[in-house]
């Protein structure tokens, strides 16, 4: 329309064509942020009901909560012990029934079952991250119930089923599992892990970044990413949640192998001997 009336004023003469087009230029610098307005109250409406749905969450009371009297627990060799544990996720439908186990310091312990059986449930039950509905964990003899959420886990490490990086370097992504590890001990959870060599075909080496979620590499390299990040913290008890699923045979092999020596190890500065 202002390109239709303004050419009609230019034939007439009463409007230079310099004019109309400084004229348009103007017009397309105005309606642009008008137009950026438009969308900007969308998004608006869009991060109100975000926001709504995250203010719900972070109001829904925590599950699982310290007791007032709990306790820091106490540095022991890494033992696990469960007790007639039960638990439910909803009260008619029971996942473990009467679960009795004992996992002494430096024995592995494999619990093997369909998907479904409760494998990830019992290790979620070492961490605390639910509460038992009958029975007991026990950590070094202690009843996790009785213990801060905070030192249950700073007691163990774990690689979770499904591989969690962050968008910073191999090296931040190890370091993740013990802040103040040195760049040598990264390396070596790195070996422990069998994850040096590709991290060192790497662009930049351990400092190259992964993106987010690791995109840059291949899901056995960010299972092996994870592992090396669980043994770098030195933990006592080292949780492994199906951590081999992703990874070729000979990787399976190799790190199962590497795994076993971890429980023997060398004198390096691993000392720990994981369950």
């Amino acid at each position: 329309a202002v390109l239709w009336f303004g050419g009609q004023e230019v034939l007439a003469g009463r409007l230079s064509a310099g004019d109309l087009i400084a004229f348009l230029l103007y017009l397309i610098g105005v309606a642009a942020p008008i137009g950026a307005l438009t969308r900007l109250y969308t998004q608006l409406q869009q991060a109100l009901g975000a926001a709504q749905r995250i203010f719900a969450l972070m109001d829904e009371p925590a599950a699982v909560t310290d007791a007032p009297d709990a306790i820091s627990l106490p540095v022991g060799a890494g033992s696990v012990e469960f007790r007639a544990v039960e638990f439910a996720y909803a009260p008619d439908r029971p996942v473990l029934h009467g679960l009795d186990f004992a996992v002494a310091p430096g024995q592995t312990c494999a619990i093997v079952g369909p998907s479904g059986a409760g494998k990830t449930t019992t290790i979620g039950l070492i961490l605390r991250l639910y509460d038992v509905t009958g029975g007991s964990v026990l950590i070094d003899g202690c009843d996790v119930r009785h213990a801060t959420q905070a030192s249950v886990r700073d007691a163990m490490a774990l690689v979770p089923q499904e591989p969690v990086l962050f968008a910073t370097s191999v090296a931040g992504n190890i370091r993740y599992g013990k802040l103040e590890a040195t760049q040598q001990e990264i390396e070596l959870a790195a070996r422990a892990a069998n994850a040096h060599d590709f991290i060192s075909a790497l662009p930049q080496g351990y400092e190259t970044e992964v993106g987010e979620r690791g995109v840059q590499l291949s899901g056995g390299q960010k299972q092996r990413v994870l592992l090396a990040r669980a043994l770098v913290s030195d933990a006592g008890l080292l949780l492994l949640d199906e951590p081999i699923a992703s990874l070729d045979p000979a990787h399976q092999l190799a790190t199962m192998e590497l795994l076993r020596e971890e429980r023997d190890p060398p004198p390096h500065d691993f000392h720990t001997a994981p369950s």
